[in-house]
């Protein structure tokens, strides 16, 4: 009974969401908005050896230099692309887009590195939100800070995903 909106910048994975019949927003989240913004495509038509890495780990507005030195700089081994994207707060996208929603369940955010900017452009309590999922591949304490400056505890890290609730819950 959930419903599951995506918030994606890149046209081909929006395009694969929709042909699954996926709710897609096709924008970049992030603290401020812009159109026809720079956004970094990495790809490979190899298959690439390390489990725990793909394209997907560096399509971002930018490859933060955490990123781009990850792993030795596999970075190298993708071939990027630069697209122009529109970027607006999540907030934003929401009510432009989903005027019917009143609490979310779960937020799950993984912007390579730009989590925090996403949270920035974002008010939970408006929307209720119960849990909030970040990936936090650096293990900053930055990312608890700054929930914790907006109500939010950490209840328990996995692996790189830190999931946190209300102080309340």
């Amino acid at each position: 009974g959930w419903r599951c909106i995506g918030v994606e910048p890149n046209p081909r994975f929006v395009a694969l969401h929709k042909a699954r019949g996926n709710e897609v927003l096709e924008y970049a989240a992030a603290d401020f908005e812009a159109d026809d913004f720079e956004f970094v495509v990495a790809e490979t038509k190899a298959e690439y050896s390390d489990r725990e890495l793909s394209a997907h780990s560096y399509s971002s507005l930018k490859i933060k230099p955490e990123y781009r030195d990850y792993k030795g700089g596999a970075v190298r081994n993708f071939k990027q692309t630069k697209i122009k994207v529109r970027v607006r707060r999540l907030d934003d996208i929401l009510k432009t887009h989903c005027e019917d929603i009143s609490h979310i369940d779960l937020l799950a955010v993984d912007v390579e590195g730009y989590e925090i900017e996403v949270m920035k452009g974002f008010t939970p309590e408006r929307y209720q939100t119960k849990v909030i999922v970040l990936e936090n591949l650096f293990h900053h304490a930055d990312y608890t800070a700054y929930m914790e400056g907006v109500g939010y505890r950490l209840h328990k890290a996995i692996k790189y995903n830190y999931i946190y609730v209300p102080d309340d819950a």
